[in-house]
């Protein structure tokens, strides 16, 4: 999973599609200011979401031990 995270992560670096920038670097080179934030915005909310998704697959973890669900929530949230 790794490998696959950090291959994927270097594609999206190339210097041919993205400058050799990262997307809060690029955005406001390529958008207009109020696009930027946007994006900014649509970016924190897609973060919050799969933290909550993370959250969840914990609880649910959790249930596959007999455990109750708070007990898998900060273990898989570290």
């Amino acid at each position: 999973m790794a490998l696959l995270l950090a291959v994927q992560g270097r594609l999206g670096l190339r210097a041919r599609l993205s400058e050799d920038a990262t997307l809060p670097e690029l955005t406001p080179r390529r958008l207009p200011r109020t696009a930027d934030r946007g994006v900014t915005a649509l970016l924190a909310m897609a973060m919050i979401g799969w933290f909550g998704f993370n959250v969840g697959l914990g609880g649910g973890a959790a249930a596959l031990f007999g455990l109750p669900d708070l007990l898998g929530v900060p273990v898989t949230s570290m």
